[in-house]
């Protein structure tokens, strides 16, 4: 990679996390020589449930999806991570338990990684609490939204799913699962979405 698209990479992501919180000039320094980048072309597996989660991951593009595995192998998105978000499991983490969820890249896309001996080493600075703090917030709202979805009609929910997320950028597959709905209704609900909104494009 190019030492400057390296380096962009790295300043969208602190200015990301001054927006949450004011960081330091020490902080910024110690935390952009942590960073390391992995790229994706296409799907790829990032956790698998059971393991061991011991790095956080910045998406500068692309897509993730976080999902739960039932116990008859069906797989139900809960999470879908768009550029721009960091993600990790929580509670594996930080508590260093086998994680329940299994993460997937799904498009191509890049990812800056930091280690959680890393994030313990940045633990000196006040800030670093205070981020966590935040990025657990978002992840608690993106919950809170997928749950006040499922008490809405097939219509409502693709509707509002798609003011937050590009609905035709993403897998039929993916978008029904987190909305619980089966393919075939997501694929008649979202239609119908498009067909609206060229009708009021005009």
């Amino acid at each position: 990679m190019k030492k400057i698209e390296w380096s962009i990479q790295i300043d969208t992501l602190l200015e990301y996390l001054n927006l949450m919180v004011p960081i330091s000039p020490s902080f910024r320094r110690e935390i952009r020589s942590m960073l390391t980048q992995h790229s994706f072309i296409g799907k790829h597996l990032l956790v698998n449930p059971g393991t061991y989660v011991n790095r956080a991951w910045f998406n500068v593009d692309g897509f993730v999806i976080a999902s739960l595995v039932e116990e008859n192998g069906t797989e139900r998105v809960i999470r879908i991570y768009q550029p721009w978000q960091i993600f990790t499991d929580m509670f594996s983490f930080l508590k260093s338990r086998p994680s329940t969820l299994k993460f997937s890249v799904i498009t191509k896309c890049t990812l800056l990684v930091i280690q959680r001996s890393d994030y313990e080493t940045l633990k000196i600075y006040p800030e670093t609490q205070d981020l966590f703090s935040n990025i657990m917030w978002e992840e608690q709202k993106i919950e809170i939204f997928r749950t006040r979805l499922m008490t809405l009609t097939d219509q409502s929910k693709v509707i509002e799913f798609a003011s937050v997320y590009p609905i035709n950028k993403l897998p039929n597959k993916v978008c029904a699962s987190f909305l619980k709905m089966t393919e075939s209704r997501f694929s008649i609900a979202k239609a119908k979405f498009n067909r609206m909104k060229d009708i009021n494009s005009k």
